[in-house]
């Protein structure tokens, strides 16, 4: 047998999908290394899939036997943390009528990019461009490995402070 057990590739999580180009004869997965032990769903299937408790690099390896004879191919992965975004700060400014959105961004790695909300980073913390008091906002958080947080909605209403005195 000549297996090939796929091209290396990075994920974003903790579970890939393998890819091995399986030659016709039983095969099984391994792990090579890394830094935490992997655990292999449909671990006899060249599509299988593996799921590891630690992010990092692994080496997998995809053996075929056929008879007495033994073939075997290695592939790289990565898996990579996505980044999270941490409790949003959502504050008015001293007239009512706009607020801005910070927040910290934890996991994965910088730099960051905001998609939806302008604004910027000062290290690991977003904030906002001013915003319409009353008005919704949406965004997400890349990283620089390409993964995502979930999206992130909101809405805010700076409630009108007047000054009309009391009777």
């Amino acid at each position: 047998p000549v297996p090939d057990a796929g091209p290396d590739d990075q994920v974003c999580g903790q579970t890939v999908s393998l890819q091995a180009a399986g030659s016709g004869f039983s095969g099984a997965w391994s792990q090579v290394s890394g830094p935490g032990t992997a655990v292999f769903s449909a671990g006899s299937s060249p599509s299988g899939q593996a799921t590891v408790p630690v992010y990092g690099t692994y080496v997998f390896q995809w053996t075929e036997t056929n008879g007495g004879c033994m073939g075997s191919d290695v592939v790289n992965m990565t898996f990579n943390e996505s980044p999270s975004v941490g409790q949003l700060d959502e504050a008015c400014n001293g007239t009512n009528t706009q607020f801005t959105v910070t927040f910290a961004v934890t996991g994965g790695a910088a730099p960051y990019t905001t998609t939806g909300l302008g604004g910027a980073y000062n290290g690991a913390n977003f904030t906002s461009d001013p915003l319409p008091s009353n008005s919704t906002y949406s965004f997400s958080v890349s990283d620089a490995n390409g993964c995502a947080s979930p999206l992130v909605s909101g809405a805010k209403n700076c409630n009108c402070a007047t000054d009309a005195g009391s009777m």
